[in-house]
């Protein structure tokens, strides 16, 4: 791509949160939301009116066909922003969002979240926020459509995940994906 940044070279990690002390502001009186392992923070066919601080934990956010089969659109860890893409829209979801581990939250009302934005002068800085997340969305949907499992793999490959939740994430099997890692370590270490 002259002159440009192909897909290929953006960073498939979303930029999603402010500094601490700024999310700390933000999310100033909030309520705590402590969710178990498994789960949900929101599901299918409801509004979320929320927007969360994830403080401690890990979430994944994703949808679910009616054969049960799953992908993966994001995985939150500390500091992330969750659900606000969703109260934003006001909408009803068509996403769940669970704790892959235990995981602590913020909870602030969207109306409240905005008008702190605002107060703070955020907006700006909050929108640029949404397009990275669009964005990194974009590359995601690009690396699965276009990449092979082994590219996807490589690229998404995070030592927190397991080999099932990599799976769900890059669109491959959970056997592909160890296959695959274990060849990538096997190289590595017979050199």
């Amino acid at each position: 791509m002259a002159g440009g940044t192909s897909f290929f070279e953006k960073n498939i990690y979303m930029t999603n949160s402010f500094t601490r002390e700024i999310m700390e502001d933000l999310f100033q009186g909030c309520d705590d939301v402590m969710l178990a392992k498994n789960s949900d923070l929101y599901r299918p066919e409801m509004v979320v009116r929320d927007v969360y601080w994830l403080y401690e934990g890990l979430v994944e956010v994703y949808a679910e066909n009616e054969n049960g089969e799953k992908q993966v659109v994001a995985y939150h860890y500390p500091d992330s922003f969750v659900g606000d893409i969703q109260s934003l829209g006001e909408e009803i979801t068509f996403l769940t969002c669970t704790a892959v581990k235990p995981s602590r939250l913020k909870r602030c009302n969207v109306g409240v979240f905005v008008e702190r934005l605002l107060e703070k002068n955020l907006i700006r800085p909050y929108l640029k926020l949404l397009v990275g997340k669009t964005q990194t969305n974009v590359v995601q949907l690009l690396a699965i459509s276009l990449d092979d499992c082994e590219t996807r793999i490589k690229k998404y490959y995070n030592n927190e995940l397991t080999h099932n939740q990599l799976a769900e994430l890059v669109g491959c099997s959970r056997v592909q994906v160890t296959r695959i890692l274990n060849k990538d370590y096997h190289k590595n270490h017979n050199q």
